[in-house]
């Protein structure tokens, strides 16, 4: 290890030191709700979405199950939405394709991607059909804290999965919610998003491996399948165009492919407790559209 990385790695151990009282304390669920949320639990209450009857029972499944699933043809009515979405990806997929930090991924944005309401994407996830059910969920006004277009790339059925293929949960708050869109139909053999039903907070298996903020966790390999029923195991195959919403900080995995692509598109939201920097850049010159306050707040900054 070289001076500046034994530097970074010191800078960091006495970082998580000294803020360990505060992440212990923020995860208390009256102080991240009541104090740490409190401004974005009130608007919430004053500006409770309306959803339609797909919207609660995505919900619903949400606060019982930690996941719900839906096609993007139902929620958004055949209005045109998934093929904007389709174009735009392949668009992208004609390009020139980076290496996203694993390898078994390519990133079709960029890393740090950029805030740009030309993007479908942006509209779509910050759309009152999506923000209603996360911000349901969530029993507050949501962040908006990152988006990613990725291509998984087959690694073939003698790989050793790895990062985000083990079992893990993620680290970025108390209670979140990811939305993943599949671009692309996905069977057993492209990776499909797997994930312990009820291992949200609140849920059966919440205590089981439980989150160690502000880190995530990643248990043994075997342990999962060891410690919690089959039936609790949820895999995500599905047709191009499905909506995945997820607490993911319960237990989850994906993308070990081992003959087919998959191509997906993720957004992250969680509350303002979140001490997780935004994962994408703001423009200088950026011109929001006209946004009602469920959305201008997940944006604000």
């Amino acid at each position: 290890m070289g001076l500046i990385q034994k530097i970074k790695y010191l800078i960091a151990r006495v970082i998580r030191v000294i803020t360990f009282p505060y992440q212990l304390g923020r995860n208390a669920w009256p102080f991240w709700f009541f104090i740490l949320n409190r401004k974005a639990r009130k608007l919430f209450l004053q500006s409770p979405p309306r959803l339609d009857e797909i919207q609660k029972r995505l919900a619903e499944d949400l606060k019982l199950k930690g996941i719900a699933t839906v096609h993007i043809s139902e929620l958004f009515n055949q209005d045109g939405t998934f093929e904007k979405l389709q174009q735009f990806t392949q668009h992208k997929l004609d390009g020139d394709l980076s290496i996203r930090g694993k390898r078994f991924l390519r990133s079709l944005i960029g890393d740090v991607p950029t805030l740009d309401f030309e993007n479908p994407f942006i509209l779509f996830v910050l759309h009152k059909k999506i923000l209603g059910v996360v911000n349901s969920y969530m029993g507050l006004f949501a962040k908006f804290v990152s988006f990613s277009l990725d291509l998984t790339m087959p690694v073939g059925a003698d790989a050793k999965p790895e990062r985000s293929q083990l079992w893990h949960r993620d680290p970025e708050d108390k209670k979140m919610c990811k939305v993943f869109l599949y671009l692309s139909d996905v069977d057993e053999t492209a990776g499909p998003f797997t994930y312990i039903t009820e291992s949200q907070y609140g849920g059966r298996w919440r205590r089981k491996f439980p989150p160690r903020f502000p880190r995530g966790y990643y248990p043994p390999a075997g342990a999962v399948e060891k410690t919690i029923p089959s039936q609790y195991f949820k895999v995500c195959t599905a047709r191009a165009g499905t909506i995945i919403f997820c607490d993911t900080s319960g237990l989850h995995r994906g993308g070990y492919a081992t003959q087919k692509t998959r191509t997906m598109f993720t957004a992250a939201f969680s509350s303002s407790a979140s001490l997780r920097p935004i994962q994408f850049s703001f423009p200088q010159n950026l011109h929001l559209p006209e946004l009602d306050d469920a959305a201008a707040y997940a944006l604000s900054r």
